[in-house]
């Protein structure tokens, strides 16, 4: 054999191209990037449907995700026919509930701050005011209560003012319940003075929750967060079913479980969670 040409070893990397390497790196991380957030959205969201059921909680039912204007409190009463038709159903899953069926008043609570349960009060109160109900909505979120404004009623007078007086009377909470634009609907707001968070596990709350079943015949509380107020636990007592907001791939299951532990230890009955903001 006869060597035609001596091989020579290579000193530097051949055909080096550095910007093509970080065009396609870059495009490949994006791709993966994207897929991981799916996979996030997908099965976080999934498995807390699971999770609700398996942990011996009725699920009540989902809410699509609404874009609210910037002006949220006029984009709170939802005009969505899909939404209207899931309100229905939730609506219908609590009043034939075998754990707690046709509840007069019900508890609308969560594990934390943004879940929506507002949103789930207004729009709650508003199918059972369709269906021939009177309703009473009690606002007893003392930081963000906003269903004065949703309803455009006066808050002047409200619950805090009826939790201050000395004695509770029928007379009393007349005067500080307004009628809405709405049909059948009323709003006991919370109003505009600051009160100690004990006073909302007394013997006061129950009067007042005992009086309104005289002139309505569903009230719906619109709670602060379980895990992060006690005002909610005087009301998850003595109401008749308390219904927990989830919001879908944020609430974490163990979240749920801590509240469904802290309900049942104060004796309230837990008629289900409600999944909100479902994508």
């Amino acid at each position: 054999y006869n060597i035609i040409e001596q091989a020579q070893v290579a000193n530097s990397a051949y055909n080096i191209n550095h910007l093509k390497d970080l065009i396609m790196f870059f495009v490949v991380g994006i791709i993966i990037c994207g897929l991981y957030c799916i996979f996030l959205v997908t099965f976080s969201g999934v498995s807390i449907y699971s999770s609700i059921s398996n942990n011996g909680l009725t699920l009540l039912g989902k809410i699509d995700k609404e874009n609210k204007a910037k002006s949220k409190v006029k984009s709170y009463i939802s005009k969505n026919d899909k939404v209207i038709a899931q309100m229905k159903k939730i609506m219908t899953n609590i009043q034939l509930n075998r754990k707690v069926s046709r509840p007069k008043t019900i508890l609308v609570t969560s594990t934390n701050y943004g879940t929506g349960t507002t949103y789930v009060t207004a729009n709650l109160a508003m199918r059972y005011s369709r269906s021939d109900k009177k309703v009473l909505i009690i606002d007893s979120d003392f930081n963000e209560g906003i269903q004065h404004k949703i309803f455009n009623i006066n808050s002047e007078d409200g619950l805090s003012d009826l939790i201050e007086a000395d004695t509770i009377s029928q007379e009393g909470l007349s005067k500080v319940i307004k009628q809405s634009p709405i049909s059948n609907l009323y709003v006991l707001p919370c109003g505009e003075g600051q009160i100690d968070e004990e006073l909302l596990i007394t013997d006061k709350i129950e009067k007042i929750i005992n009086l309104a079943k005289n002139q309505f015949d569903v009230i719906i509380i619109d709670g602060e967060p379980i895990l992060k107020q006690i005002t909610s636990y005087g009301w998850a007592n003595i109401v008749n079913a308390v219904v927990i907001v989830a919001e879908f791939s944020k609430t974490k299951i163990e979240d749920i479980m801590k509240a469904k532990n802290i309900i049942e230890d104060i004796d309230g009955k837990i008629s289900g969670v409600i999944v909100n903001k479902a994508e």
